[in-house]
């Protein structure tokens, strides 16, 4: 019910700043086709047919993780499996999606959770993230992979100087983005050459994603494509 005014907001900046590029957090659908340059659909919107057709008509295809999908979807929650985030970035490469967004890292208090309680949230007690108006939550972990400091945010301290303090689920997200490079790095190095064996590696195997639903829980497999990524790259040298 809300295209019309976002069709009406693309032909603005499509007119006013025609070299800017249209972002939309939203799946390719066609009531919107030629308003977006760049789609993101949230995870389990995705779909590969519709995706890969835009992207043919030089279109750009993102994807994120934020309130959704839950298990067993790959997600942020600290509920999930610590690998969620890690194989995100896998299957950004099997789909051949074109960026990644989260949006936010340091959702440390929800304002309607602070009125409510009198209170800020302190996240390193409370892990929900609650919603920012309208009651309810979204999942332990929404919003947050870095942590304050300051373990109690209620009470009077000396000033903290320290950054803030990560998570695992912030690592893994970190080990993902290696991963990818590390694909990335092998199929640049094979620009021109005939090497079915090398090429092999460019592909994911189903034993490891399946689909963004279904995939290894098992880090062992992800060990040892990306040993033999990194032993190829070696091979290949400079």
């Amino acid at each position: 019910e809300h295209y019309e005014n976002v069709r009406y907001g693309m032909r603005l900046l499509d007119e006013y700043a025609p070299d800017i590029r249209r972002m939309l957090t939203e799946q390719p659908e066609p009531e919107l086709f030629g308003y977006v340059d760049i789609w993101c659909p949230v995870l389990h919107n995705y779909v590969e047919e519709a995706c890969r057709a835009r992207q043919a008509l030089g279109e750009e295809i993102w994807w994120y993780v934020c309130t959704g999908p839950k298990a067993p979807w790959a997600g942020l929650f600290i509920d999930h499996n610590a690998i969620d985030l890690r194989i995100w970035q896998w299957m950004t490469w099997k789909y051949d999606v074109q960026g990644i967004l989260v949006w936010q890292t340091s959702y440390w208090n929800s304002p309607q959770r602070a009125r409510e309680t009198g209170r800020l949230q302190n996240p390193w007690e409370d892990p929900m993230g609650w919603r920012s108006s309208g009651g309810g939550w979204w999942g332990n972990g929404d919003g947050r992979f870095i942590y304050p400091p300051n373990v109690d945010p209620n009470t009077e301290h000396e000033p903290i100087l320290t950054g803030p303090v990560d998570s695992i689920r912030w690592e893994m997200l970190r080990e993902g983005l290696e991963d990818w490079e590390c694909f990335r790095a092998l199929d640049r190095r094979l620009e021109g050459r005939e090497d079915a064996e090398l090429r092999a590696l460019l592909e994911i195997p189903e034993s490891i994603v399946t689909d963004p639903r279904e995939f290894t829980r098992d880090p062992q497999p992800l060990y040892a494509h990306r040993r033999a990524l990194l032993e190829a790259l070696e091979r290949l040298g400079e």
